[in-house]
């Protein structure tokens, strides 16, 4: 029988799928650039008022920002779209052709670009795919499983070191939220509502949760195929540096649409096989356009962390048990860190 898997690392082992995800990161870096541009060239660098781009959901992040660290990433933004077409066509490929002084979205520009034959999907490729997804597997048939939901449990989480300067710390406490998003063996994403962990934490104060608070939870029965995979994205936010970032959800939800529509023009197609891959592609652009930012914006936030699973059966157990040993998460960001204890558990 196949063991469950658990992870916090989010990679892609397919090439192809990776080219193809890296080529939308690509895009969302642009709009980064043209977002910070806008700062202190806004007649130069117009940026949409289009709700579902990368450049509005990522200037709703950036008007958080303190105005030293807009002039700075805007500095920085000026410097990189100023390098050589040389330069940039090597770091973005087709996508340097996109005119960051345009009116038009960035969106609507490379959904003009014709998507790069290099990137189609072969039969092969499509067969290794499902192959490495698990989509080929069929839900075994028999009695009904004593187990068909899947939840993830927060046990404590800890503060380490609170955020700030060390003299800082001495003149308050961090008020600690936490928030997320999960997607499931569909690609669906689903916002977890953020809720406060403490109002006051201290260095080595730890919140616990007894019994464990369920973060969010997965129906097993969903789907007709095995293995399935579920991502938790998780964010912390300290409420003095900006609190909760409610873009991160409309990120996910951006990306999960250009996830599929490249995926479709890729060759790979709408079902079982697109729903595998997309947790998977979505969670890991996601995680890379929180590190563009954390680089480009000097965005000091805690960095949204993920944990995943492969759950192979629905009989499946870990060593016997219906909870997975705990895992532990640490955040780093705003000059703190928090440590996030959790773990998996199989239930009716």
């Amino acid at each position: 029988m196949s063991e469950i898997t658990m992870s916090q690392v989010l990679e892609l082992n397919d090439p192809k799928l990776l080219k193809i995800a890296n080529r939308i990161v690509r895009e969302a870096e642009l709009a980064a650039e043209k977002v910070a541009a806008n700062f202190t060239q806004a007649a130069k660098f117009p940026v949409s008022t289009n709700a579902n781009t990368f450049e509005n959901v990522l200037k709703s992040r950036f008007a958080a920002l303190p105005d030293d660290v807009k002039k700075g990433a805007a500095a920085k933004a000026t410097a990189t779209i100023n390098a050589s077409s040389v330069a940039r066509a090597k770091h973005f490929g087709e996508l340097a052709s996109v005119n960051l002084g345009s009116e038009r979205s960035i969106d609507d520009q490379v959904k003009a670009i014709a998507f790069p034959a290099a990137l189609k999907l072969s039969a092969t490729e499509i067969t290794n795919i499902k192959k490495l997804y698990g989509v080929a597997a069929v839900a075994a048939a028999g009695a009904a499983p004593t187990t068909n939901k899947l939840e993830l449990r927060i046990h404590s989480v800890k503060c380490v070191d609170e955020t700030g300067s060390s003299w800082a710390e001495k003149f308050g406490d961090d008020e600690i939220d936490l928030g997320g998003t999960s997607i499931d063996e569909t690609g669906d994403t689903n916002k977890i509502t953020k809720f406060r962990v403490s109002s006051s934490f201290d260095d080595g104060e730890t919140t616990k949760y007894n019994p464990p608070r369920q973060f969010t939870f997965f129906n097993l029965l969903e789907g007709n195929t095995f293995p399935k995979n579920y991502i938790v994205t998780l964010v912390l936010s300290e409420a003095d540096m900006g609190g909760f970032p409610e873009y991160i959800n409309r990120l996910f939800e951006l990306v999960k649409e250009k996830v599929k529509a490249a995926l479709i023009a890729a060759g790979l197609g709408l079902g079982a096989t697109i729903g595998a891959a997309l947790a998977y592609v979505i969670g890991y652009i996601v995680d890379r356009i929180c590190g563009i930012l954390s680089r480009a914006w000097n965005d000091d936030v805690f960095p949204p962390l993920s944990a995943k699973i492969k759950i192979p059966s629905l009989s499946t157990r870990w060593n016997g048990k219906t909870d997975s040993p705990e895992q532990v998460i640490r955040f780093r960001g705003h000059g703190g860190e928090y440590h996030l204890t959790y773990d998996w558990r199989l239930y009716a």
